[in-house]
């Protein structure tokens, strides 16, 4: 999983992925020097966990997907069962083609997870 993570941070503007489990554990992190996995596992742990909140509040069903940006950057949250990948980005990036682009290392963590799971 590290080597996913760590081909995802080669993609222009991106800063660096992670992937959490639901309780909020890093299990791997490929991220630039400029961020910690647990400045933004803190904070990916947090906006999980009230939106997950407002979505069963407002019966939206499950996240299946979720951009938050911020004056400096974006976090993009894919859920993947057990995990939740989380992929820091720069502002400007193209938003449809990064999320394009990490269907198939997120569709390959998803695989992984399920093959440990099931050992």
């Amino acid at each position: 999983m590290r080597e996913i993570l760590r081909d995802l941070r080669q993609r222009f503007g991106v800063r660096g992925a992670l992937l959490l489990s639901n309780e909020g554990v890093v299990v791997a992190a490929d991220l630039n020097r400029d961020l910690t996995a647990d400045s933004v596992a803190a904070l990916a742990c947090a906006v999980l966990r009230e939106a997950r909140n407002s979505s069963e509040k407002l019966s939206l069903g499950p996240l299946r997907r979720m951009i938050l940006t911020a004056s400096s950057g974006r976090l993009l949250f894919e859920p993947l069962g057990d995990l939740v990948l989380v992929v820091a980005t720069v502002p400007e990036i193209d938003l449809e083609q990064t999320l394009l682009e990490i269907t198939g290392p997120a569709r390959r963590i998803r695989g992984l997870s399920r093959l440990d799971s099931a050992s």
